[in-house]
Parts: C-alpha cells; structure tokens; sequence
C-alpha cells in the first residue's frame, strides 16, 4: 500500500479480512489476513481482472493488481 492510497469497498466471505486500497498509480493493493488454522482459497474479482490465490494458514499476504 503506496503512500496517498484510497481505500475501495469490498464484499464477499473475505470482507472481514481482506481490504483494498487504490494506488496513486492506479494499482490495487490487496492485504489479506488468514488466521485459520488452514490454508484458504482467496479470489479477486474488479471489472475484467480476476485472480485466486491460496493464502496460508496464519499469514498476512499482499497482492498487487497491476
């Protein structure tokens, strides 16, 4: 998360745990906390970009959509 960074609204069973944040360079920063006990399936979806991702059990993971 960049300097200047604007918080986006999020939804979806993630919403607890993941936030969002637009870059001043027109990126998105995705922080995502996992504090299960298990690894989970994280999925991204904004317009016509998408990715998923298995986030670990006991981490915090950062994506980059670009």
């Amino acid at each position: 998360v960049k300097p200047g960074a604007v918080l986006l609204e999020t939804r979806g069973i993630w919403n607890g745990n993941a936030l969002a944040f637009r870059n001043p360079d027109g990126s998105t920063a995705i922080p995502v906390l996992n504090s299960m006990d298990r690894d989970r399936e994280f999925a991204f979806v904004q317009g016509d970009q998408s990715f998923a991702a298995t986030v670990p059990a006991h981490t915090v993971s950062t994506f980059l959509v670009e």
